[in-house]
């Protein structure tokens, strides 16, 4: 019942609305209860029944005489009420409800009848009346009573009140019922639309769902669109990804075929060929096995395989230990490297992963700046920012190259020459 957003609104609007009610009810309750005046109406309706109910015997004995208690007896019935007819001796001569009621015998003649008031008398079974009595133009008194409740406000709230509220509230509950069609249309339409079109993208992750409706609809719908962006994002890095590394792989594969081809048919004759044809391959061959590492590395990095594993760390002795590896490397280049390390605080991190990644940079480094060039290595910071920076007197990264350069297999040298400082990307 409650599984869409129009049914939840019409069940919320129909609780308000009972709740309301309830409350009314207390209210008239309570006020029933501490208004004399209200708690008189029941005495007010019986003199009122009574003035009516003489009024159309008086009119019958003048008219019709011989069908008094054929008049009484529908009046009563109408009335919902008990009319006697009585002489002054107290003599009960009619009685509208003898062949329902039980007897009521009282003497018309006392004057507690006739002080203005209404009475009460009891049947022969104990049961409790409410009357008046009124003089008749032919001598005779007619006594109009009425079924005495046990709890006359509870009466008068079920006679006089309950109809109207109850009318009060289906009246309610429709205008509920027709504010609630408005408003879910009005709240569910934008959410239909974007159920609609998810269903009809088919996978096409350029459809937008269209920003209306309620904030939060609203909010919902920017959100949508914002992963949608995400997923075409991630499905164009994918497929850069894929077409990156099938032309990593299939550049040394290459290499590696034709040379061993060619040593297979014995193309290399002399044997400085065959050297330099081994090289080449054994070069491709480290250069696909790195390849494939960082793959697997990047793997389990994105898949959360890889789990971190943080400790104190020192920066200054990871960077201390990056410049040892390569040390031979640069002497060989003849490249100075200058270091400013500043004591900073240990930090919470995984050494390896740290290593690798200022590894990285200064492997770069020294990759690409030239002979007698000069590298420089700086660490500083404080409690809440360390700063590690790795720069070299290379050709530098040209502007349009800056935003690329963390895409994966992603190399500045456009020429992609085939040497040994060729890499895989930063």
């Amino acid at each position: 019942m409650t599984s869409t957003v129009r049914s939840r609104l019409w069940l919320s609007y129909v609780i308000v609305i009972f709740l309301i009610v309830v409350i009314v009810v207390i209210g008239i309750l309570f006020s029933l209860v501490r208004n004399p005046v209200i708690r008189q109406s029941s005495n007010i309706r019986l003199f009122s029944l009574a003035q009516t109910t003489v009024n159309r015997i008086e009119r019958t004995l003048r008219t019709n005489p011989n069908r008094l208690e054929e008049s009484i007896q529908i009046e009563a019935r109408a009335r919902n009420a008990r009319v006697l007819l009585v002489d002054s001796s107290g003599r009960l001569l009619f009685d509208s409800a003898a062949d329902s009621h039980p007897a009521i015998i009282f003497d018309v003649s006392a004057d507690r009848y006739w002080d203005g008031a209404n009475f009460s008398v009891e049947d022969s079974a104990n049961g409790e009346w409410s009357g008046v009595i009124r003089p008749l133009s032919n001598g005779q008194f007619a006594a109009i009573l009425l079924d005495r409740p046990r709890f006359p406000l509870v009466n008068l709230f079920r006679d006089d009140v309950l109809g109207p509220i109850a009318i009060a509230g289906v009246l309610a509950l429709v205008f509920a019922l027709l504010i609630t069609l408005g408003f879910s249309k009005w709240i569910t339409q934008p959410l239909q639309r974007m159920a609609h079109t998810a269903t009809s993208s088919r996978g096409d992750t350029r459809i937008r769902m269209q920003v209306a409706g309620p904030r939060e609809v609203q909010e919902v719908a920017a959100a949508f669109n914002d992963l949608l962006a995400r997923v075409e994002a991630g499905q164009s890095s994918q497929q850069a990804f894929l077409a990156n590394i099938s032309h990593e792989l299939k550049t040394p594969l290459t290499s590696i075929q034709g040379f061993a081809q060619a040593i297979k048919e014995g193309t290399l004759q002399d044997a400085a060929a065959v050297s330099q044809a081994g090289d080449v391959i054994y070069t491709e061959a480290d250069r696909m096995s790195r390849l494939v590492m960082q793959l697997m590395t990047l793997s389990r990095l994105e898949s959360g395989v890889t789990e971190l594993k943080f400790q104190p760390v020192d920066l200054g002795e990871i960077v201390k230990n990056i410049i040892g590896r390569h040390q031979l490397q640069a002497a060989e280049k003849c490249i100075a490297i200058d270091l400013d390390l500043q004591p900073v605080p240990l930090v919470e991190a995984d050494g390896d992963q740290m290593s690798q990644v200022i590894g990285n940079l200064v492997d770069n480094a020294v990759k690409y700046t030239p002979q007698a060039g000069r590298i420089g290595i700086s660490l500083a910071g404080d409690d809440r920012d360390i700063t590690i920076a790795v720069e070299d007197s290379g050709p530098g990264i040209a502007q349009d190259d800056l935003e690329r350069i963390f895409e994966r297999f992603y190399q500045v040298d456009s020429s992609r020459r085939r040497d040994q400082s060729r890499g895989v990307g930063l």
